[in-house]
């Protein structure tokens, strides 16, 4: 039911709309995958929550969170080394031109806002 919905939304989308949306998949599939495979060792149980709000008149909020164990602060978000972050992190700042922050004090939480086409 809800995949009927969704495909018919994007359908009428327009075209930038489209692109938006499948990038904003991807970001959103990359973030779900880390959390399942770094977040949650030994299977431990936890909650990945995705949600995404207008902030503006032509500005969204993306924000992907999950109570795990947390990115190492030894991370750098700013540049990872790990092939799936640089993708969010492309795909974010680069191909949506939005910014990314980053918190680790209850698990893992990423903002992303970025500008939509009318």
């Amino acid at each position: 039911m809800i995949g009927d919905i969704l495909s018919s939304c994007i359908v009428i989308a327009s075209e930038a709309w489209q692109s938006m949306l499948r990038l904003v998949d991807w970001i959103i599939n990359e973030l779900v995958s880390n959390s399942l495979k770094h977040g949650f060792p030994k299977g431990k149980k936890g909650e990945i929550k995705v949600a995404m709000r207008p902030i503006g008149e032509n500005e969204v909020e993306l924000v992907v969170s999950d109570n795990g164990i947390g990115m190492p602060e030894s991370l750098d978000f700013g540049n990872p080394e790990s092939l799936g972050l640089q993708l969010v992190s492309m795909l974010a700042e680069d191909q949506l031109e939005g910014q990314i922050e980053l918190d680790r004090t209850e698990g893992t939480k990423l903002q992303i806002k970025f500008g939509v086409a009318e």
